[in-house]
């Protein structure tokens, strides 16, 4: 008797179906790019504030203040990753220099701690 092919090859189609992977991708591989310091911060600023001054240049992945461990309070600086190199230049460019919450903050590229490569510019 003829044997018929009834069984495919196994496609599992909830291999790729996760939003997040792709974005993880990307993001290990240009996190440099999109991650900004955020220096000169008032007191008064926290993660949602961070956030919301930096969103409206695009998609926020991440933004943090930095706190002191054992007094709680802000150090005056943070760290906003976007999820687009793009809209992190934007916001490099446009929020250098301005005013947040009453204090003129300093924005950067984030440094990458330890690692090596060359120098910036």
């Amino acid at each position: 008797h003829t044997h018929t092919r009834t069984h495919t090859p196994t496609h599992c189609p909830h291999f790729y179906s996760s939003p997040h992977t792709h974005i993880l991708h990307t993001f290990s591989m240009t996190e440099e790019s999109t991650r900004l310091f955020v220096g000169g911060l008032a007191w008064a600023t926290d993660d949602r504030g961070l956030q919301e001054a930096f969103e409206k240049f695009g998609k926020v992945a991440e933004a943090r203040v930095i706190v002191d461990r054992d007094s709680g309070r802000s150090r005056g600086f943070g760290f906003v990753t976007f999820e687009d190199a793009r809209d992190c230049a934007d916001a490099l460019s446009s929020m250098n220099n301005q005013e947040l919450d009453g204090r003129t903050i300093r924005v950067d590229h984030a440094s990458q701690r330890g690692g090596g490569g060359g120098g910036g510019g």
